[in-house]
């Protein structure tokens, strides 16, 4: 229809260049290269102003595979109309996709002398000095930009975001600042301005960015959609959905947006929705392999594989060589008991990336599977070479070790780990574990608190040597261990479910419903947690209907669990 339409405008007017310049549009489409430029050439014939129909007739000299004449044409186009600065654009083009980096730069230098004062051919030239990795040349130019204009502010904007591609964090963050300055009421500079805040956690500046741009204008999607994430950050679920959820509603479109809902409802456990959300993400932007990546490795912990599959092989043909592509195939493969499949892939993982350990550690998991214990050490042994602390590899030559019997072995493997890594506090509880295992409470106990006095900020240790004192029947120090966690983080889900375990024992019940009653507060969905509180209801004869509720839920989670009833 398009053709019948332009070949009636040509019936009446056979000189109209636009009609020409269609015209060979239809036959390029069509793929009849020579009509196509025979047309081109018509067009040019009709109107040599027309900057449009050479550009067009050097495109299709190159699809012709004939540079000579492209070239010729570029060079035509500048003649043609020697200030206009785009012939020189695309002639600069033409040479660096043919390798001929100087006579582009020198076509661009050019470009900027046809009017001194426009800021537009700084900025190509500038963009162009970046894919040669010339920073300092093309920050030249991005700077004469912002003189010749500095008051246009996306030019600011540009400079900024260059700078943070380059590293260069508090140049970008003055940058934002001085586009600010100059327009105060700008919401995209402030936009940029609280992303960067964001993204280095500072989540103070960047919500009083936020907030400036949602005064100045409440209904910003830029300042929506950021207080989302600032709330995403902060763990405030729900306001979070709530904010992006709204953003999504003017922005539907926004794979962005898609992809940080995906997150919020991945933080609130709601992991069929944060699929939901991932799949939009990846269906409007099928090139992000971060979503894709993290779809995966959703698919792969919810035990769906083929799912977990197909979205590994998508990043891969996009990037072959994504490692976190071929660990997702390799244990979806493993977990199918495809060994040789399985293993390939992480066969392929050393292959591409010879010094992470990650590729000889999952070659030694498929070679345990396999009965070759021997192996599977020489492999996790040589992660460990590679990287000390890589605890997986060391734990799995320990449970060898174990479970050959050779106790003592596992103990001086851990022991000489220790002094290569000597302030590495989880090495201190591997080797306090298998000290339990070789009934040596003494020196279990030990390294227990060695791991506290490393590092006593962090509540696993704390948790870790309460349930050691547990084991030993010693509940007035497990207690205090576990407080010290709480103290430490109070949301602390495996402290809090030791208190409440051990309240229950000594027949504590409101304090032992009070955790139960935080755990379910943090994570409705804590089987455990909520199985206990049930019976706790059920004995005290109170709150019956909810003791049901919460029964039906454990019940659900852990169908097969013959303690949850």
């Amino acid at each position: 229809k398009a053709k019948e339409q332009v070949e009636l405008v040509l019936a009446k007017d056979p000189n109209n260049s636009s009609g020409r310049l269609l015209m060979s549009s239809i036959h390029m489409i069509e793929k009849d290269l020579d009509k196509a430029i025979s047309e081109a050439k018509k067009a040019i014939e009709k109107n040599p102003k027309n900057i449009q129909a050479y550009l067009h007739l050097a495109n299709l000299y190159i699809m012709a595979k004939d540079p000579v004449r492209a070239e010729e044409t570029y060079k035509e186009a500048i003649k043609a109309d020697a200030k206009s600065p785009w012939p020189r654009y695309a002639l600069a083009e033409f040479y660096k996709r043919t390798g001929k980096t100087e006579l582009a730069q020198t076509e661009l230098i050019e470009a900027t002398k046809i009017n001194p004062k426009d800021p537009d051919p700084y900025i190509v030239l500038g963009n162009f000095y970046v894919t040669l990795k010339r920073k300092e040349d093309a920050e030249k130019q991005f700077i004469r930009a912002i003189e010749l204009e500095p008051k246009k502010i996306p030019i600011q904007i540009h400079l900024g975001d260059f700078y943070l591609a380059w590293n260069k964090k508090e140049s970008a963050i003055e940058t934002y600042q001085k586009a600010i300055e100059v327009d105060s009421k700008n919401i995209p500079a402030r936009a940029k301005l609280a992303e960067v805040y964001l993204n280095d956690n500072k989540l103070d500046k960047a919500s009083e960015v936020v907030e400036k741009i949602l005064k100045l204008n409440p209904k910003s999607h830029e300042g929506t959609f950021l207080k989302g994430r600032i709330h995403l950050v902060k763990k405030e679920f729900n306001d979070a959905i709530n904010l992006l959820q709204s953003y999504l509603k003017d922005n539907p479109k926004s794979f962005m947006g898609h992809y940080y809902l995906g997150l919020t409802h991945l933080g609130n456990r709601d992991v069929q929705q944060a699929k939901a959300e991932l799949a939009e993400t990846v269906k409007l932007n099928p090139d992000w392999l971060e979503a894709r990546l993290l779809l995966a490795d959703i698919h792969l912990g919810a035990g769906s594989l083929d799912l977990a599959i197909e979205e590994a092989q998508e990043v891969l043909k996009r990037n072959p060589n994504s490692i976190q592509a071929h660990l997702i195939l390799g244990n979806s493969y493993g977990i199918k008991k495809d060994i040789p499949k399985a293993a390939k892939f992480f066969e392929e993982i050393i292959r591409i990336a010879p010094m992470n350990p990650a590729g000889y550690y999952h070659k030694g998991r498929i070679l345990l599977l396999q009965k070759k214990e021997k192996e599977a050490i020489a492999q996790f042994e040589k992660a460990l070479s590679i990287q000390p602390n890589f605890l997986e590899a060391l734990n799995l030559i320990a449970f060898v070790y174990v479970n050959q019997k050779e106790n003592k072995k596992a103990l001086e493997r851990v022991e000489a780990q220790i002094k290569v890594s000597p302030q590495n506090p989880f090495l201190y509880t591997m080797l306090g574990r298998l000290c339990e295992v070789n009934k040596d409470m003494v020196n279990a106990e030990v390294n227990y608190k060695k791991a506290i006095e490393i590092n006593p900020n962090m509540s696993v240790f704390y948790t870790t040597l309460g349930n050691f004192y547990i084991q030993q029947k010693m509940t007035d120090k497990a207690i205090e261990e576990y407080t010290s966690a709480l103290k430490k983080t109070p949301e602390y889900i495996p402290a809090l479910m030791g208190l409440a375990t051990i309240y229950d024992s000594q027949k504590k019940y409101d304090k032992a419903k009070e955790h139960y009653q935080k755990i379910l507060k943090i994570n409705p969905k804590h089987a455990p947690a909520a199985n206990n509180l049930a019976f706790l209801y059920t004995e005290t004869g109170e709150n019956i209907d909810e003791a049901l509720n919460l029964a039906q839920s454990a019940k659900e989670q852990f169908p097969d669990d013959p303690h949850i009833s």
